[in-house]
């Protein structure tokens, strides 16, 4: 009898002991891991005392559909892939952009830091991305990438270079979407950028509240990038996001080419944007109906642009004031304002081609 009560005991030990050494439970089915330089954090903090992962890609790899990463202060050299059966996983710093993921210097030109391929329900948050641009440095093609990613969430997460050498180096778009539902792109920082901050391609969802800032510290106007924002055969409401250029008060051609770009994308809703600085700081191209409204667009050398092959359009109540050659031009010709093919109305702006687009109140 006692010889039993020792061995049920011994078995029970043995027990508590596995499962404190277990990645903590985060729901019903689910899982969190933590991830610390040091190999120890968990289960309620990065300053515990258990076994953790000291790399981000094995973390994923060891996770399940609905797990969570959780990952502690630190710098984490490597790229990350998500892929296989992992819906629903989120990948998260512990605290806002105190883990930075930084680009190996490699041969990685077309390559991506962070992929998502396939995996639905993703959620990348308050990280921060970033890309050396010392000597020897890399060149990747995006910090994001996430292709057939439905119900995809990247918020907070910061993506900028590190060092001067910025328009030789770094990354070529922020976030590069395509083939993906249900997406949500809000609050994230994206700085200097080569080609574009988001290259969003076949895809639809949400856009909103992030910061998009092409402030190189080589500044050299004849090295124009591409579009803060580009929008491509997709249906998005695109809202308060701000986009914008160093200024330097001269109001010389810019250096980006469009902080917003939008083509083939109707249903799409522009809204409540702000852009400072660009060759034409709002493309309007090929068939509507888009609505774009109470947009805040300034310091560009055209304010919006609408292509000739863009009609149905709503233009509406947007502040183009201040631009260097025009604040309105519109292509288009058809049955609607001022001879174009769209509607514009209650648009702020003192010359437009052709006149009456902007500047007037209908």
């Amino acid at each position: 009898m006692a010889r039993t009560r020792l061995a049920t005991i011994a078995g029970i030990a043995t027990l508590v002991t596995a499962a404190l050494a277990a990645p903590a439970a985060a729901g019903p089915g689910t899982t969190t891991r933590w991830v610390d330089d040091d190999g120890k954090a968990g289960p309620n903090g990065c300053g515990g005392s258990q076994t953790a992962f000291t790399a981000i890609q094995p973390a994923i790899d060891a996770s399940d559909r609905n797990d969570t990463i959780i990952v502690c202060p630190g710098t984490y050299t490597g790229q990350l892939s998500i892929n296989g059966d992992r819906a629903g996983l989120t990948l998260k710093a512990s605290d806002k952009w105190s883990a930075r993921i930084r680009a190996p210097k490699a041969d990685v030109l077309g390559e991506s830091l962070v992929e998502v391929v396939g995996v639905e329900d993703v959620t990348i948050r308050h990280l921060e991305l970033v890309f050396p641009t010392s000597s020897g440095c890399a060149i990747y093609a995006d910090a994001i990438k996430a292709s057939d990613a439905h119900g995809l969430r990247v918020m907070g997460t910061h993506i900028r270079p590190i060092g001067t050498n910025t328009l030789d180096c770094g990354y070529t778009d922020g976030i590069d979407l395509d083939d993906s539902r249900r997406v949500r792109i809000s609050s994230n920082l994206i700085r200097d950028f080569r080609s574009d901050g988001m290259n969003i391609d076949d895809s639809r969802g949400v856009i909103h509240g992030n910061s998009i800032r092409f402030l190189h510290a080589a500044y050299d106007y004849g090295d124009d990038g591409s579009q803060g924002i580009e929008l491509d055969d997709s249906r998005f409401r695109v809202s308060a996001n701000v986009i914008r250029t160093r200024d330097d008060g001269s109001q010389s051609l810019p250096y980006l080419l469009d902080g917003i770009e939008v083509d083939d994308s109707p249903g799409s809703v522009i809204r409540d944007n702000v852009v400072r600085g660009a060759t034409e700081g709002l493309e309007l191209d090929d068939a509507g109906p888009l609505t774009v409204t109470r947009n805040r667009l300034t310091r560009s050398w055209v304010g919006i642009q609408v292509e000739g092959d863009a009609d149905g359009h709503i233009i509406r109540g947007n502040d183009v004031r201040g631009n260097v050659h025009l604040d309105c031009r519109d292509e288009s010709s058809g049955s609607g304002t001022a001879g174009t093919a769209n509607t514009w109305r209650n648009n702020q702006g003192s010359s437009s081609d052709p006149s009456g687009i902007c500047g007037s109140r209908r």
